[in-house]
């Protein structure tokens, strides 16, 4: 069998005339739905996330350039979400296995401009084929 994934991405884009120096993306929350419209953290601090094709480095954006970073990702082999932080967190393999609702609050910062931030929320059905267009929420910046 071929190995499959699914990698959830958000982008940022410069819309200003100078160069952003220097930025990172973080994931900076993961809660899980508990009842409706109430979550329980799962995480909050923040771990660098990679960059799409990149990995996990700074980056200069220059004006009119997007970029697109990773959140979590998803395979046919492992059926269970994994954050594309580094580094990696072992006890998300527990935390991150419950069916239900997620969100995720990432930011992305840098030397020279003000912090953005946006969450994706997301229902885990428990396997990769459970992935589709209609779990997801909630996103945009």
């Amino acid at each position: 069998m071929d190995e499959k994934a699914y990698y959830i991405r958000a982008s940022v884009q410069n819309l200003s005339r100078y160069t952003a120096k220097n930025c990172r993306a973080y994931l900076v929350m993961i809660e899980y739905e508990v009842t409706p419209g109430r979550y329980r953290i799962i995480h909050q601090d923040p771990i660098p996330l990679d960059w799409a094709f990149l990995g996990c480095v700074q980056l200069d954006v220059l004006p009119k350039m997007k970029f697109h970073f990773d959140i979590f990702s998803v395979s046919n082999f492992e059926d269970r979400m994994i954050p594309r932080t580094r580094p990696p967190a072992a006890i998300w393999l527990m935390n991150l296995a419950s069916i239900g609702k997620y969100r995720y609050k990432v930011i992305v910062a840098g030397e020279n401009i003000n912090p953005v931030s946006t969450s994706i929320t997301f229902y885990w059905g428990g396997s990769f084929n459970d992935i589709k267009p209609e779990n997801f929420s909630d996103y945009h910046f």
